[in-house]
């Protein structure tokens, strides 16, 4: 669109287009001289209309006024962004008498004098911000990032690539990740014919929409390649819960601090890390710290589950993505008869991840002990239980927090697991192991990861009140290394700080 490409222009004394031969208000002859080139603002120049531009008669009303009339860039499509921030234009074609019941209906007012208050006003959306998130626990912190941003700019636009959490905190959802979300090097060539389409269809999202910044959420494979692409087009990028590449495919640290103006970390370790590397590096914290919040006590939740508060309760979580629990649940099932012969009256709560296949869990259902399945209660069910058996992930933090005792277990393809160990430079899998910086959770990874080894661990940690007591108090350290409450908040105000800081030397 043409009117896209032009910067901000000197107004003069002509009419614009629509409106011939009628002198601009001061400001606005005055606003052209930041001459901002984005894209985005859009804004109608004066023109040099002259008598030839005078509608004729019929196209007069009675007061001898031009009737309004469509503006040539009206029917093109609105420019998303909000406006230009040195002028006081909207960034959207107007019509007819539309400048100043443009600038009014869009900043939220009036003023004293009749005219729209300027653009900074209430109500004028002055950001957008495209969020790129490919999995369960991404999509909540997505969620949770784009709630705090408009807290800070109620009328912030968020465009997505995520799921049901960022569509409810009012994200336009380009695409949904469901589908993509597998683990490992063999499982993702799968799904590389539906990866590449999406990365085809956010980038042209972004070049359409030109948002003031793309925020990535972890996702490195897909998100990677987003972030060159949309950078490319000269949009700031923020890398919110990067991957662990200090953990493994080292090589990727330079790609990330290339790819990256900002790097958001949650755990306490990462900064020092990304700085050596010349990283721009912030620790927010870990949002889980305000998440992690059960909805019910304890003995009203296992209640309404028809289970017993006074028995112990052991908790499978099997992961969040189809190959995972496809991989993990029936090991985890195979594992309960170990633990009931050990402590006969051992309950079972099992937590399902949300929009995962209904017939994943049908192993469940038909297992040799009743199991009982709690779809999207993640923090209930680490709320209510005494041990729990978790795959290696986001959920070892969120037992953490919960202080509840765990077994990390964790299996993949045999030829991933080969090619991964390779890449591999730390010597432990849970997130919660390397937070606190020793092993206070046993993990079973690959050929360990047996339902007789599974039993053993579990049964430990339910009847030796020492080993119990030893390890709450260690879950509790790693909780306070995560940092205190408010950590999307300080993501929040830093994907601000950046979309702010592009646009202001734009």
């Amino acid at each position: 669109m043409e009117s896209q490409a032009g910067a901000c222009g000197r107004g003069g004394t002509g009419g614009r287009e629509g409106v011939p031969g009628r002198e601009l208000p001061a400001d606005d002859r005055d606003a052209g001289r930041h001459r901002d080139p984005r894209p985005q603002c859009v804004v109608l120049r004066a023109s040099d209309a002259g008598a030839a531009d005078v509608p004729p008669a019929g196209e007069r009303d009675r007061r001898g006024r031009p009737r309004e009339r469509e503006h040539p860039l009206s029917s093109a499509r609105p420019v998303v962004g909000g406006p230009c921030r040195q002028c006081r234009f909207i960034s959207r074609p107007a019509s007819g008498r539309g400048l100043r019941e443009e600038r009014a209906g869009q900043a939220g007012g009036v003023g004293p004098d009749g005219r729209g208050l300027p653009a900074e006003g209430r109500g004028c959306p002055v950001t957008t911000v495209l969020i790129s998130c490919g999995e369960p626990s991404g999509d909540l912190y997505a969620g949770a990032l784009v709630e705090q941003l408009r807290r800070r700019e109620p009328n912030l636009r968020a465009l997505g690539f995520g799921g049901d959490r960022l569509r409810a905190a009012g994200a336009e959802l380009v695409g949904d990740y469901r589908g993509l979300t597998v683990t490992g090097l063999v499982e993702a060539l799968r799904v590389l014919p539906t990866s590449f389409a999406m990365l085809r269809r956010l980038t042209r999202a972004a070049r359409e929409t030109r948002p003031d910044v793309l925020v990535v959420i972890d996702f490195p494979d897909f998100n990677f390649r987003l972030a060159g692409a949309v950078r490319r087009l000269g949009i700031p990028v923020v890398y919110y819960i990067p991957p662990q590449v200090w953990a493994w495919r080292s090589g990727r640290m330079r790609t990330l601090q290339r790819l990256a103006d900002r790097i958001l970390v949650i755990f306490p370790f990462e900064p020092e890390i990304y700085r050596q590397a010349g990283a721009a590096v912030t620790f927010v914290g870990h949002p889980l710290v305000d998440m992690a919040r059960p909805e019910l006590p304890r003995d009203v939740f296992l209640g309404s589950l028809d289970l017993s508060p006074s028995a112990p309760v052991v908790g499978l979580l099997p992961g969040s993505r189809p190959n995972e629990v496809r991989e993990m649940l029936g090991r985890l099932l195979a594992a309960t008869p170990f633990i009931a012969s050990s402590v006969p009256g051992a309950q079972y709560l099992l937590a399902r991840a949300p929009n995962l296949p209904d017939d994943l869990f049908d192993p469940a259902r038909r297992g040799p002990h009743p199991v009982t399945i709690v779809e999207g209660r993640a923090d209930d069910v680490l709320a209510s239980c005494d041990v729990v058996i978790t795959a290696s992930g986001t959920a070892t933090v969120q037992a953490a927090i919960h202080e509840c005792p765990m077994v990390i277990v964790y299996r993949v393809a045999p030829l991933t697991y080969a090619l991964g160990r390779r890449l591999l430079h730390v010597d432990t899998f849970g997130m919660v192991n390397l937070v606190a910086g020793e092993r206070v959770a046993p993990e079973l990874i690959q050929d360990a990861f047996t339902p007789e080894a599974v039993a053993h661990e579990a049964v430990r940690l339910l009847t030796d009140a020492g080993l119990r007591a030893r390890t709450v108090t260690a879950l509790r350290s790693v909780k306070e290394k995560l940092g205190g409450g408010g950590a999307t908040g300080r993501a929040a105000d830093a994907v601000l700080e950046v979309a702010r800081s592009a646009a202001s030397v734009r």
